[in-house]
């Protein structure tokens, strides 16, 4: 079928609010979802390079709630940074695993550590290293490390997962695109424009952002296919007229041809 290719998301009621209103906090969902189709955006060989850790991943890791293991399915030891976004007690921070520079990565729009963050990014670690042997023997020589990246801080209460959101988004800028970008001073449009790039990426590929159990969309109208290829629009107003003058040129001929067996009857009579 023709949209099997394509990437679609069941997009929750809740989750399109937020998408929708700007001033809630963000969900779980919409921050894992934004960071992957952001990551998509990126060259192939940069979206092997990173893995985005599901942020239900702190559940196993600090409450012990199902098995940390599934959260790593479809990592490799191809993998150079782990994007991990933290929440804790209704606040989203980031960590990184940077294997690269052998070290973890804080980066919080609050002045303090975020709770147990330094916990969950020790636990994360073990849990690669126990699965994937080969990154540990690699890196068997070096200490790993623990670093805080001061970013940006907020100056609300609802804009800290949007910040996760652009913060990682700057991070896999500067690493493999532009090494000079500062993650430590930037405007708050920054934030707005990845939010922008997350919104738009989501909606292209939500199945119905009003009904998430909607089934996918039905193949594309030939009719329209063909109106595509002429290079008319969908909705094209040259279309519509000509629409028009095709249906008046049928009435005008109907309408002589009414009237010459109109006069044929005439002269019969």
């Amino acid at each position: 079928m023709p949209w099997q290719g394509e990437l679609f998301l069941d997009i929750r009621p809740e989750d399109n609010k937020m998408l929708r209103e700007l001033h809630l906090e963000i969900s779980d969902s919409v921050v894992n979802i934004s960071l992957r189709v952001l990551l998509q955006q990126c060259e192939e060989k940069v979206q092997r390079k990173v893995f985005i850790l599901d942020p239900l991943v702190t559940q196993c890791f600090l409450h012990k709630h199902g098995d940390a293991k599934s959260f790593l399915r479809g990592f490799t030891e191809e993998v150079e940074c782990v994007i991990y976004p933290y929440i804790e007690k209704g606040h989203w921070s980031l960590i990184i695993v940077d294997f690269n520079a052998y070290q973890a990565l804080f980066l919080n729009s609050l002045p303090s550590q975020h709770g147990n963050c330094k916990v969950a990014a020790k636990l994360l670690k073990m849990h690669i290293d126990q699965n994937f042997p080969g990154i540990a023997k690699m890196n068997e020589q070096k200490q790993f490390g623990y670093s805080q990246i001061h970013v940006p801080l907020q100056r609300d209460s609802t804009s800290c997962g949007w910040r996760v959101i652009a913060n990682a988004v700057r991070f896999l800028e500067r690493r493999f695109y532009s090494p000079g970008l500062n993650l430590s001073d930037y405007p708050d449009a920054w934030i707005i424009l990845i939010r922008e790039r997350a919104i738009n990426s989501i909606m292209k590929h939500a199945i119905c952002p009003h009904d998430p159990d909607s089934p996918p969309p039905p193949p594309p109208d030939r009719k329209q296919s063909e109106d595509k290829k002429k290079g008319l629009p969908l909705h094209s107003p040259l279309k519509h007229m000509n629409n028009i003058k095709s249906q008046a040129e049928t009435s005008k001929k109907g309408q002589k041809q009414q009237r010459k067996q109109g006069s044929k009857k005439d002269r019969k009579g």
